[in-house]
């Protein structure tokens, strides 16, 4: 159970993970109907967010929507993905260590955010 409900927040689930999230497949628990996901396409992590564990847990997330199975929107914006409703599809991929990990040089806006891509 998250800090604020039932799931996480998706970034904070997205920040162990493989190349940060990238590919990574999210649904919230509220949806009943098969096969309903986002994957995840681009992240913009905010390095002011960090935590004391080296996780950020702030910043905007892009993705496909699959609905029923069918691509719906493409390249999108995540919409709340700050909130606390957040669940992997299907079977979780295992957390990276630090050695299957990009290292983070992608820079915009200032130095305050780190944007990750495929």
């Amino acid at each position: 159970m998250g800090r604020l409900g039932p799931g996480k927040r998706l970034l904070e689930m997205l920040w162990p993970l493989k190349n940060y999230g990238i590919g990574a497949r999210v649904t919230k628990p509220t949806w009943t109907q098969p096969e309903c996901f986002w994957e995840i396409t681009k992240l913009k992590y905010n390095r002011r967010a960090q935590r004391e564990d080296g996780a950020i847990w702030l910043g905007k997330a892009w993705g496909t929507l699959h609905w029923k199975g069918v691509p719906v929107q493409t390249d999108v914006r995540v919409p709340s993905h700050s909130k606390a409703a957040w669940e992997h599809f299907g079977d979780a991929p295992p957390p990276a260590d630090e050695a299957e990990r990009p290292h983070l040089t992608k820079r915009l806006h200032k130095k305050y955010y780190v944007v990750v891509d495929e």
